[in-house]
């Protein structure tokens, strides 16, 4: 074989990977997976083979895997002789996160928060201009400099977010720059508040969501139940073992996923909540665009019921400003379908991606479950004017 890099995985995670090395013209001698049903097919015109092949093998191995799988195949290489740091790397290693950001800037520090693996600082520059860096290696390249044009469109149309600056291409990822903003999240915030206090801010991001939500679609109303349908679809056939109230819940959607045709279509944020809102001096900046799409307004409000255990009085005031009172039985029947969807593929997204979070995510499955009489209702216990 040459002397080209191997990644090591082509799922979700390494396709984007190899998508993005392909567009920086990294050389990439191959790929290998342990699917047998990949090993001879070709991904972009680089074919796909069996880890055996990395025996007699002199170049470097890039794991592309999920979160799930690698340090499954991390022990594999090792067992192969291959040792990490030498000739085993993740796209992260191959990006130096805190060197990038210290020689870049006069002051950086790391800020440990959210749980995406993408890294992020609190920078300063020679004048003291303060701002956020956040720092995406290959496999999520893609999707950060997505979400960063999502909020650039956004806050040129009026939406209160932190000035998006620039973002910036490397061989081995990305960094995005923001204006700092000096807001805490509101999920923090909400214990310290008066419930009165939870339910103006909610009414708040009522108001500002419908501002989102009048920025026009990219796509026809048909084309979305068909997206939900293939989300769907992944989900099932994943090869995940669902539990029975995750069972229950895809049934429900299969059910009731004609609820989703014809409805209105428009740009949606697909996670706006409360730990993606920002508050300062009584203002409010919406951050963290990476996974908004176009679709049907009300799955945006979907989330209000998936995170109203942080604080279900802000959860009513943001429902109440949207609808401009109690949402409409109709409303309420999409909402259970749209949180019902949400649910699995939350749970698809943590198994594969961000396993230690998998148990929280169930807890919370659950908690929606009883406020929904495990969907023998369509609106929450805690849904009260």
């Amino acid at each position: 074989m040459g002397n080209g890099i191997v990644f090591f995985g082509i799922g979700d995670y390494g396709s984007a990977a190899v998508d993005y090395a392909l567009k920086r013209q990294i050389d990439i001698n191959c790929i290998v997976d342990n699917d047998s049903t990949k090993w001879g097919t070709m991904y972009n015109g680089i074919v796909i083979n069996a880890p055996e092949v990395l025996v007699d093998f002199g170049s470097e191995v890039v794991i592309t895997a999920s979160m799930r799988n690698r340090k499954q195949i991390l022990r594999q290489l090792l067992d192969m002789g291959f040792v990490y740091g030498k000739n085993i790397f993740t796209c992260a290693d191959k990006l130096n996160h805190a060197k990038l950001a210290s020689e870049n800037f006069a002051y950086a520090r790391e800020i440990d928060k959210g749980f995406q693996a993408c890294k992020k600082y609190y920078v300063e520059d020679d004048k003291g201009n303060r701002f956020f860096l956040r720092i995406s290696d290959i496999s999520q390249c893609s999707m950060a400099r997505k979400g960063f044009e999502a909020m650039k469109k956004a806050h040129s149309l009026g939406i209160p977010t932190p000035l998006p600056i620039d973002f910036f291409e490397l061989d081995w990822g990305g960094y995005s720059l923001h204006r700092w903003s000096d807001g805490g999240d509101l999920a923090d915030l909400m214990p310290s508040l008066k419930k009165k206090e939870q339910y103006t801010l909610g009414v708040k991001s009522g108001e500002i969501l419908r501002k989102l939500h009048s920025i026009p679609p990219e796509l026809n109303s048909e084309e979305w139940p068909a997206y939900l349908s293939r989300k769907l679809k992944k989900i099932i056939e994943c090869g995940l073992q669902y539990s029975d109230n995750e069972k229950m819940l895809i049934r429900y959607v299969e059910k009731n996923l004609h609820l989703a045709r014809n409805r209105p279509v428009c740009f949606i944020h697909c996670d706006y909540s409360p730990y993606n809102i920002l508050s300062h001096d009584n203002e409010l900046e919406i951050i963290d665009f990476d996974t908004s799409c176009y679709g049907d307004p009300l799955y945006d409000l979907c989330i209000t019921i998936w995170k109203a255990n942080v604080s279900p009085r802000f959860a009513v005031g943001q429902l109440r400003e949207y609808f401009g009172g109690d949402p409409s039985e109709e409303a309420w029947s999409l909402l259970a379908l749209y949180v019902s969807h949400h649910i699995v593929d939350r749970t698809y997204q943590m198994a594969f991606n961000v396993p230690d979070l998998l148990n929280a995510v169930r807890q919370r499955s659950s908690e929606v479950l009883f406020e929904l009489d495990n969907m023998k209702k369509t609106i929450p216990a805690w849904y009260s004017p």
